[in-house]
C-alpha cells in the first residue's frame, strides 16, 4: 500500500506547529494582561488621588501583571455569565420570534421590518439552514438587545422606588438592587413576549437614546456596562453575518475576544476608579522613627513605599500621599490582612470620568448611584486632622483639643453676662464644679449661648423669628430681653431660620449658625472642608455653659429617682444648650467609632434647640461633691459617686461627654451606650464617639452663665419650632400617624430648663403641671439669695 505525502511528514511537524500558534496566541495574550493591568492600577492611584507619575513607578510588575490576570479571568467569567443570561431572556419564548431576530441578524432590521409590515413570508429571503452555534449566537445577541431595554427599565423604577424605600426602611442595602432586579425581570418577561419587528427606527432609536441617556446619569461602572449592552446588542447584529470561528485558534486570531475583553476591562477600569480604594496595611519598623504604618505600595532595592493619609468622620480623607522609607532605615516590613483604604468621597458619571480624563475639572450628576463598594473607615485608624484653631490635650484623652486659654469673667461671642459679674458670691461655688465637656467634631454642634442662636441667619438673610399662636411671626430677629416670662405662653416658639426647619441632616441649622455668627455673606464651607478643619470657625469663641443653684434636691421625685441619697444635699445644675437635636436610630456599627457621619443612616427625635444638663450634689456642710447625675432621655439618667471608677477629672472638675447627634449626657468615654429603658430593650443606643475627634470645652476657659439671671429663664416657650400637633403629641398617647411622627419624629423644640426636668416637676409623659421654680408667684433666683446669706452669715 503506498504512503500519502502527509505519512512522510516528521511525525512532530503537528507539535510545532501547534506550539507556534500557541505561542503565537499566548505572548500577545501575556501582553495584553499586562496592559490591563497597567491600566487598572494606573486607575486606581487616580482613584485614590495619589500622584500616578510619582506612584505607578513603584508598583511591582509582578503586581501589576497578576492584577491584570485578575481583572481579565474576572471580566471574562462576567462576560460569560451575561451571555448566559442572555441566552435565557427568551426562556420558553424563543421559537415564536426567532425567525424575526434570524432576519434582524442576517439583514438589517430597516428591511426586515419593511417585510414584517409587509407581511413576507421570510421563505423568501433564501436565507440557508444555521448550525447550532450560529443559532446560539442569534439568541444571545437577540437577549442583549431586549436586556439592555430591561436594565434602563430596571435602574429607572428601582432608583424611583428607592426613594419611598428610604422613606420607610432607610439604609437598607438593597433598597436599589433588589427593585431593579424585579422592574428588570418583568420588563424581560414583557419585552420578551414583543415581536422585535413591532415599531419602526423612531420608536427603537428612542429607546436606545433613552437607554444612553440613562448611561450617562449612572455611576461610571454602571453607565459603561449599559453601554456595553448596547454595544455587542447592536455590533452583534453586523458580527453575526460573518462566518463563526473554526477553532479556538480562529478565536483567538479573530478581534472578537480582543474587542470583548477590552470592553469588560473599561467596566473593570470604572469600576476601579470608584473610590474607596484599598491597599494592604503594611507596618514598616525603622531605626530611627520607630513603626510606620501606611498602605503597601511597592518595596525596592533603595527602600519602602507607603500610601498615608488622614481620615475624615464622613469616611473619606485627605492628604493621600506616598511616602518613602530609605532601606537603610528599614528594620522590617510586615503586612497585614486589614486594609488601609483611602476614599476621596468622589462617585463620578460616566460623563464626569470622560471630562477629567481630558483634564476638565467639571461634574455631571449621577442620579443612578448604587454603593458598588462598602463604606469602610479610611487611613486604618489613623488620627484625624489637627484643627488650625486649637491644640491637642493628651490628658483629657485621644484626639481631644481644647481652645485658647481665656481671661476669667470673659463672655462667649454673643452670649450674657458671665456668673462673676451677675452673681459674684457664687461665682466661686459654680466654677470649682463646672464640668469639662467633650463633644465629637462630626456632630457640629457645641454648647453654646441662646443669644448665639437668635442670631442665626438662613438663606437669603430670613431671621430667626419669635411665633405666637395667631399672630404669626410676632417678632424678627428678636433678642434675649423679647423672651420674657410675663405675657408668654406655651404655645410661643422660636423658629430659627434652617431651611428646612427639620431635617435629618443637620447642616441645614449648622449653616445657618454659621452666618449668624461671621456674617450673611461669609463663604460656608462644604462638609469635607469643615472636618479637614474643624477649628477653622474657632467653636469655643460661642462655647458657654449655664449654671443653676437649685438649693437643696429632693433626687426621689426626680425623672430619673433615686430615694436613697436623701434630701440634705444641694443641687448645682449645668445646663448645655445644643442648636439642634438629630437621633441616630439607625446605624453602621462598624463605623460609628471614627465615621459616624459616613454610619449615621436615619434619624429620628429631630428638633431645634436642645437642652441638656448634669448636676453636682454637693454637702452644704463640707462643700464636698458627693454624686453626679448625668440626666439623660427624660427618665433615664444615673447617679455616679464622685469617687466613681467612671468618673475622670480636668484638674477636679468632671469630664462629661455629649453623645453624638442627640447630646445626652455621659461620663468621658468611647463607644456604644445602649439603652434599655422604656421597652427600648438594648436596640438602640447613644454613641460615644472619639475617632474623628474630639473639642474639648475646659471649665477653665469656658463662661459660666448665671441661668437665673438670664430674662428667658421663666419664659414658657420652646426653644424651637413647635406646632400646636408636635406641642400636643408630647402630652397625650394617640394612635394616629401623625401623633406618631410629632412624638417621635418632627418633634417641638424644648422648653425653658427652668420649666422642665427635675425643675418644673414635670411628668415624664410631658403633661403640664403648675409647679416648679417658674409657675406661680415663682422666683428662680430665691435658692441663690438663699445661699449667699447663709455664705454671710458664716
Amino acid at each position: 500500500m503506498a504512503k500519502s505525502k502527509e505519512d512522510d511528514k516528521p511525525k512532530d511537524d503537528w507539535t510545532v506547529e501547534k506550539v507556534i500558534q500557541t505561542a503565537g496566541a499566548v505572548v500577545p495574550l501575556a501582553g495584553y494582561v499586562y496592559a490591563i493591568g497597567w491600566l487598572v492600577t494606573w486607575a486606581r492611584l487616580s482613584a485614590a488621588r495619589l500622584s500616578v507619575d510619582s506612584s505607578l513607578p513603584m508598583v511591582d510588575e509582578k503586581v501589576i501583571l497578576a492584577t491584570g490576570a485578575r481583572v481579565v479571568i474576572v471580566m471574562a467569567i462576567v462576560f460569560g455569565a451575561m451571555c448566559a443570561v442572555a441566552y435565557a431572556v427568551h426562556w420558553g419564548r424563543w421559537d415564536k420570534h426567532a425567525d424575526a431576530w434570524r432576519d434582524i441578524v442576517e439583514h438589517d432590521r430597516a428591511s426586515a421590518h419593511e417585510r414584517f409590515v409587509r407581511r413576507e413570508p421570510r421563505s423568501q429571503t433564501h436565507v440557508p439552514t444555521r448550525s447550532t452555534s450560529e443559532e446560539g449566537l442569534v439568541r444571545v445577541i437577540a437577549g442583549f438587545n431586549v436586556g439592555v431595554l430591561s436594565v434602563t427599565f430596571g435602574l429607572v423604577g428601582g432608583r424611583l422606588a428607592k426613594t419611598l424605600i428610604d422613606q420607610w426602611h432607610p439604609g437598607a442595602w438593597w433598597s436599589l438592587l433588589a427593585p431593579w432586579a424585579l422592574f428588570s425581570l418583568v420588563a424581560a418577561l414583557v419585552l420578551g413576549r414583543v415581536n422585535p419587528l413591532r415599531g419602526g427606527r423612531v420608536i427603537h432609536a428612542f429607546l436606545w437614546v433613552a437607554a444612553g441617556a440613562v448611561a450617562m446619569f449612572s455611576a461610571a461602572p454602571i453607565g459603561l456596562l449599559v453601554l456595553t449592552w448596547m454595544g455587542i446588542g447592536s455590533f452583534g447584529r453586523w458580527y453575526g453575518k460573518k462566518e463563526l470561528p473554526k477553532s479556538s485558534f480562529e478565536f483567538l486570531r479573530s478581534p472578537l475576544p480582543w474587542l470583548l475583553l477590552t470592553i469588560y476591562a473599561l467596566v473593570a477600569v470604572a469600576f476601579y476608579t470608584t473610590p474607596p480604594v484599598s491597599f494592604s496595611s503594611a507596618i514598616v519598623e525603622t531605626k530611627t522613627a520607630g513603626q510606620r504604618a501606611g498602605g503597601y505600595l511597592g518595596h525596592t532595592g533603595s527602600g519602602a513605599f507607603l500610601v498615608t493619609c488622614t481620615p475624615l468622620a464622613d469616611a473619606t480623607s485627605i492628604d493621600n500621599r506616598v511616602e518613602f522609607v530609605p532601606a537603610e532605615d528599614i528594620r522590617s516590613i510586615t503586612t497585614t490582612a486589614k486594609q488601609f483604604t483611602l476614599d476621596s468621597g468622589y462617585r463620578p458619571s460616566l460623563p464626569t470620568l470622560a471630562l477629567r480624563a481630558f483634564g476638565i475639572d467639571a461634574q455631571t450628576p449621577a442620579w443612578i448611584r448604587p454603593e458598588l463598594k462598602s463604606r469602610v473607615a479610611t487611613c486604618a485608624d489613623k488620627p484625624p486632622p489637627h484643627p488650625s484653631n486649637g491644640r491637642e490635650a493628651p490628658q483629657l484623652g485621644s484626639a481631644v483639643f481644647e481652645g485658647p486659654p481665656s481671661q476669667p469673667g470673659s463672655h462667649a461671642h454673643d452670649g450674657e453676662p458671665p456668673i462673676e459679674q451677675t452673681t459674684p458670691a457664687l461665682a466661686e461655688l459654680g466654677k470649682r464644679f463646672q464640668p469639662t465637656v467633650l463633644v465629637t467634631v462630626a456632630d457640629r454642634f457645641w454648647p453654646v449661648s441662646v443669644g448665639a442662636l437668635l442670631e442665626d441667619i438662613g438663606p437669603g438673610g430670613r431671621r430667626t423669628c419669635l411665633r405666637r399662636a395667631g399672630e404669626g411671626c410676632a417678632v424678627s430677629h428678636p433678642t434675649p430681653a423679647d423672651l420674657r416670662p410675663i405675657g408668654s405662653r406655651a404655645s410661643d416658639y422660636l423658629e430659627f431660620p434652617a431651611s428646612p426647619a427639620l431635617a435629618q441632616n443637620p447642616t441645614g441649622q449648622f449653616d445657618a449658625f454659621l452666618r449668624g455668627q461671621q456674617g450673611l455673606n461669609s463663604v460656608i464651607p462644604s462638609l469635607q472642608e469643615w472636618l479637614s478643619d474643624p477649628g477653622v470657625f474657632d467653636p469655643w469663641s460661642t462655647a458657654q455653659v449655664y449654671f443653676f443653684y437649685a438649693g437643696h434636691a429632693d433626687p426621689s421625685h426626680w425623672p430619673a429617682r433615686n430615694r436613697e441619697i436623701g434630701t440634705g444635699l444641694v443641687a448645682l445644675q449645668y445646663w448645655f444648650f445644643y442648636p439642634y437635636n438629630y437621633y441616630p436610630t439607625i446605624v453602621h456599627a462598624d463605623l460609628m467609632g471614627g465615621a459616624p457621619i459616613a454610619a449615621d443612616v436615619a434619624n429620628t427625635d429631630l428638633h431645634q434647640g436642645d437642652w441638656e444638663h448634669v448636676t453636682v450634689l454637693v454637702d452644704p456642710r463640707t462643700k464636698q461633691a458627693r454624686w453626679l447625675y448625668t440626666a439623660r432621655h427624660s427618665n433615664e439618667g444615673e447617679y455616679l459617686p464622685w469617687d466613681s471608677p467612671r468618673l475622670t477629672f480636668d484638674e477636679g472638675h468632671p469630664i462629661v461627654q455629649a453623645a453624638y447627634g442627640g447630646h445626652p449626657t455621659y461620663e468621658a468615654d468611647c463607644g456604644p451606650r445602649p439603652r434599655y429603658a422604656n421597652g427600648l430593650k438594648g436596640k438602640v443606643s447613644d454613641w460615644l464617639v472619639c475617632g474623628s475627634g474630639r473639642f474639648a470645652f475646659r471649665a477653665q476657659a469656658t463662661p459660666l452663665v448665671d441661668l437665673a439671671k438670664t430674662p428667658w429663664a421663666c419664659w414658657k416657650g420652646h426653644f424651637g419650632v413647635a406646632t400646636p400637633s408636635e406641642v400636643q403629641a408630647g402630652k397625650v398617647k394617640e394612635s394616629s400617624i401623625q401623633r406618631a411622627i410629632d412624638a417621635y419624629y418632627h418633634v417641638a423644640g424644648p422648653r425653658s430648663p427652668l420649666w422642665q426636668a427635675e425643675n418644673g416637676h414635670l411628668p415624664t409623659d410631658g403633661a403640664e403641671a403648675e409647679s416648679g421654680f417658674c409657675a406661680g408667684e415663682g422666683d428662680p433666683q430665691a435658692p441663690e439669695r438663699e445661699a449667699i446669706r447663709e455664705l454671710g452669715r458664716r
